[in-house]
C-alpha cells in the first residue's frame, strides 16, 4: 500500500509525497446503531486501510487538490470557499474536517495558524460502501495529517469530533463517534469498548490467537443505509422522547417492559434492540475479558436477530451471508455490522477451522446469491500512523 501511495501521488502530482499516514478501517464486533443513542460498542481496527499522502503546494488562490484513486477526476478544494462536493465524496469529508480545523483556530485565537496548501493523494484496500468505515478513516487521516502540519497537538477526543463534525455538515449523515475514534484509538491485540454518553474509552484485550475475526463483504450497495440510517435515529428520538429520557442509553430494560405500552409496535421494536444491544455488549465485553468465546458469539447471533427484525436494517444478503456462517463448525457467532441494508458481516471463529469456514461460507453465499463475496481474516489491528513525515516541520 504504501508503495502504491508513493505511485499514485507520483502519476497524480509529480514528485514524491512528504507525507504519509495510514489509517485503518474498522469492524464493531458488538453494538450496533446504539453510538447516537450514547451507548457502548465494541469495536477493532481492521488490516484493511486508507493511506494517504501529501505535499504542500504553492497554489494560488489556496486550495487543497485530492485525488483518489476511487474517482477519474482531481478535486480542488477552495481553502476559502468550502462547501461539500457531492460528485467527489471523499474530497467532502476532507473539506468538512478544514472547515472544522479552522474554526477551532478561530476560536482560539491563534492568528499565526494557516490553513496549509497540499496536494493530497489517497489509496485504499477498504471496501466502499462496505460498512468498515472508509469515509471515517479518510477523515481521520486527514485531520491527523493537519494536526501534524499545523502542530495544534489536538488529543484523540477532539480529533475524532472534528471528524464527526465533518461528516454530519458536509456529508449529511448524522454519525455518531465510535468510526473516527476506533480508527484513532485502536491497538493491537485490543477491542475498543466506547461509552459514547461520556465519551470515555478502555482497551480491552483480545489476543487469544485461537481465534480470528472473519469479515465478508456481501458485495451489496448500502443504498438504502444513508437514508435509513437518519430515519432510524429520528425513530430512537421519538421513543426516547414518548418514554420522557433524553436518550434510550437512559432507559433499562426493566423500564422498556413497564412502559411499553407508551409505545407504537414500530417505536417499542426500536428501543427494545436499542436497549437489548447496550445490554449485549456489557455481556461481550465480560465474555472478552474470560475468553468466553461461545458466549460471545451467542451474543452476536442475538443481535443479528435484533439488527433484523426488531431494527430492520438488514438484507437477505446479509442474512444468507450470517445464516451460512452460524451452520459452520468452528464459528463462534456471526452477524451484520455498519449500518445495515448491506455491506459486510462480522464472525467469531475458530483459528483450526479457518480456512475451511472461509471456503465453506464464500462457496455456499455465492451458491444462493449467486454473487461473489469478498472474505478476509483480521485481528485487532494498531490504529492511524503517520509513516512519513518532513525531517524538520514548523508552522
Amino acid at each position: 500500500m504504501i508503495e502504491r501511495a508513493k505511485r499514485e501521488f507520483g502519476n497524480a502530482f509529480g514528485g514524491t509525497p512528504e507525507w504519509i499516514v495510514r489509517a485503518p478501517g474498522r469492524v464493531n464486533l458488538i453494538g450496533e446503531h446504539v453510538d447516537y443513542n450514547e451507548g457502548l460498542v465494541l469495536p477493532i481496527g481492521i488490516n484493511r486501510s486508507i493511506v494517504l499522502s501529501a505535499r504542500i503546494n504553492s497554489q494560488r488562490p489556496p486550495q487543497i487538490r485530492v485525488r483518489s484513486e476511487a474517482f477519474p477526476e482531481m478535486a480542488v478544494i477552495p481553502v476559502d470557499e468550502l462547501q461539500p462536493l457531492p460528485s467527489k465524496p471523499w474530497s467532502s469529508y476532507l473539506a468538512g474536517v478544514v472547515a472544522q480545523f479552522q474554526r477551532r483556530i478561530v476560536a482560539k485565537n491563534l492568528p499565526e495558524v494557516s490553513m496549509p496548501r497540499l496536494d493530497v493523494g489517497i489509496v485504499s484496500d477498504l471496501p466502499m460502501g462496505s460498512g468498515l468505515s472508509s469515509s471515517a478513516a479518510v477523515a481521520m487521516a486527514f485531520a491527523e495529517l493537519l494536526d501534524a502540519i499545523l502542530a495544534t497537538r489536538l488529543t484523540v477526543l477532539e480529533k475524532s469530533q472534528i471528524c464527526r463534525a465533518a461528516e454530519h455538515e458536509f456529508a449529511g449523515v448524522p454519525c455518531g463517534l465510535m468510526d473516527p475514534l476506533c480508527i484513532a484509538a485502536c491497538t493491537a491485540d485490543h477491542c475498543v469498548l466506547l461509552d459514547c454518553q461520556t465519551e470515555k474509552y478502555r482497551l480491552l484485550q483480545f489476543d487469544d490467537l485461537d481465534v480470528v475475526v472473519l469479515v465478508a463483504d456481501t458485495k451489496v450497495n448500502r443504498g438504502l443505509s444513508s437514508s435509513q440510517y437518519a430515519v432510524r435515529r429520528e425513530q430512537c428520538e421519538a421513543a426516547a422522547e414518548a418514554l420522557g429520557v433524553r436518550l434510550l442509553r437512559e432507559v433499562s430494560p426493566s423500564l422498556l417492559a413497564q412502559k411499553a405500552d407508551w409505545l407504537d409496535t414500530v417505536l417499542y421494536r426500536r428501543a427494545r434492540h436499542v436497549v437489548s444491544e447496550i445490554e449485549r455488549v456489557k455481556g461481550a465485553a465480560n465474555c472478552l475479558q474470560r475468553r468466553e468465546w461461545r458466549e460471545f458469539g451467542r451474543l452476536m447471533n442475538e443481535s443479528h436477530l435484533s439488527l433484523c427484525h426488531d431494527f430492520e436494517v438488514s438484507c437477505p444478503e446479509l442474512d444468507a451471508m450470517v445464516e451460512i456462517a452460524q451452520s459452520l463448525p468452528g464459528v463462534y457467532g456471526s452477524r451484520m455490522t455498519g449500518a445495515g441494508f448491506g455491506g459486510c458481516t462480522v464472525s467469531l471463529v475458530d483459528k483450526q477451522s479457518a480456512d475451511r469456514v472461509q471456503q465453506q461460507l464464500a462457496t455456499e453465499y455465492l451458491r444462493r446469491t449467486r454473487i461473489e463475496p469478498e472474505l478476509f481474516f483480521s485481528r485487532p489491528c494498531a490504529g492511524i500512523q503517520i509513516l512519513r513525515r518532513p525531517a524538520i516541520v514548523g508552522r
